[in-house]
């Protein structure tokens, strides 16, 4: 059977994150989950069946690094960037999504 990937979620801990992860891994996904804090990679644990947890990958960091965005990204197929800030002044909150 052929399965459909990696795919890389952004903000997985967050409110449409913590739909889409479990989604994709029903849908036979591998999910690399990226998340800001170990209080959300244990929340997104939580939530997800024993059957989902073997197929989702939680990685703790924040997306202002190159370098950990590059190694995020190693063998995923696809992404969805659903992380963004929460709070702050609007030129941090939109800063690169023009």
């Amino acid at each position: 059977m052929n399965t459909p990937g990696k795919a890389l979620v952004t903000g997985g801990g967050g409110f449409l994150g913590s739909r889409v992860v479990p989604r994709l891994v029903d849908d036979g996904w591998t999910v690399r989950c990226v998340v800001r804090s170990a209080e959300r990679a244990q929340a997104i644990r939580r939530a997800l069946t024993t059957a989902q947890r073997e197929r989702v990958d939680i990685v703790v960091f924040e997306l202002d690094s190159v370098a950990s965005c590059s190694a995020a990204l190693r063998d995923c197929s696809g992404v969805i960037h659903l992380a963004a800030a929460g709070s702050g002044p609007a030129a941090t909150l939109f800063v690169g999504t023009a």
